[in-house]
């Protein structure tokens, strides 16, 4: 049983190294918060759409943000895709 839940760390780990090499340290920490704010409503609220729309909003919130602060903040398309992704996983512990 240990060296079947050493493997699976292992693989999660592989995983996690290789997403962070494809889209960044800002693109797993936009899929983590807004996978957090997702979950988070959606427990509270009893409800994972409300999650969903509160993880929507709150991702475009954040792009309009990066648009009037262009000297710091960059808006770009990955973010939004993260932002997508962190939806997909809140909602996904909500329903579990």
């Amino acid at each position: 049983m240990k060296m079947f839940i050493y493997k699976v760390l292992c693989f999660l780990e592989k995983c996690y190294q290789s997403m962070l090499k494809l889209i960044g340290v800002d693109g797993l920490l936009h899929i983590e918060s807004i996978a957090l704010i997702v979950a988070l409503v959606g427990t509270f609220t009893n409800c994972w759409v409300w999650g969903a729309v509160a993880g929507v909003a709150f991702g475009i919130l954040k792009e309009v943000f990066d648009y009037f602060l262009p000297d710091t903040h960059s808006v770009e398309v990955k973010d939004l895709v993260c932002d997508a992704g962190g939806i997909g996983l809140g909602v996904l512990i909500c329903v579990l």
